[in-house]
């Protein structure tokens, strides 16, 4: 199913007709394709790319006199796909084992009466399936917020660093909002404040968690 729709994704990327389905092109890959156009244009390079990127903070910070510092948000898609030199084959094979490691990986905390559904589902999810030959940033944030999911049941950094290094190439918002939850969510944090009802209490930390999220949003006009 992959190689199929991976299939199809490369002829609506590159401007032939589909094989299959007669699907593409429509809104849901919009996005990618136009992503693709400057992927493949020789003049934005990997370096070039990172170069515009971070200009873009300083061009921003004066335009729009510190409200909306960022760049715009598919340079870092571009990034992405760039690491692979541009390969349409090697970048969908990376994402493509990626997701089988994470899903594989999840899989270990699900009950063994229904691990074998969600092996199912996820491994059949077209839609997925069908993102991870596209440059978009979804299937990133889906890889970071997994990331970050394991390293929350397996109790281990190493997973969190990765979520945070996928994070970067999506919205920088996602970093933010994944280093903000790691501190509500370490033992420190809790230990810190033990014998506080409110800091300790369930509903206070995910009350907390959407308030400090609203309130930074809300700042940078989201």
């Amino acid at each position: 199913i992959f190689f199929v729709l991976s299939l199809e994704n490369y002829f609506f990327l590159t401007d032939k007709n589909s094989l299959f389905f007669e699907i593409l092109p429509n809104s849901s890959v919009a996005d990618s394709y136009y992503y693709y156009k400057m992927i493949t244009d020789p003049n934005y390079t990997l370096g070039e790319t990172i170069k515009i990127y971070l200009s873009e903070f300083n061009i921003n910070l004066s335009q729009y006199r510190g409200t909306r510092p960022y760049p715009r948000n598919y340079y870092s898609t571009i990034i992405y796909y760039k690491i692979f030199n541009s390969n349409f084959l090697l970048f969908s094979l990376f994402n493509f084992f990626i997701y089988l490691y994470v899903i594989l990986k999840l899989s270990n905390y699900i009950k063994i009466n229904s691990k074998i559904y969600f092996l199912i589902f996820n491994i059949l999810n077209l839609l997925i399936l069908g993102s991870l030959s596209l440059p978009n940033k979804e299937i990133i944030a889906f890889f970071s917020f997994t990331f970050f999911l394991i390293s929350y049941l397996s109790k281990k950094k190493l997973f969190f660093f990765i979520s945070i290094f996928f994070s970067l190439f999506t919205r920088f918002e996602l970093t933010f909002v994944l280093i903000i939850t790691f501190i509500l969510l370490s033992k420190n944090y809790k230990k810190v404040f033990n014998n506080n009802f409110f800091l300790t209490n369930n509903y206070f930390l995910v009350a907390s968690f959407y308030l400090v999220n609203f309130v930074f949003f809300k700042l940078l006009g989201h």
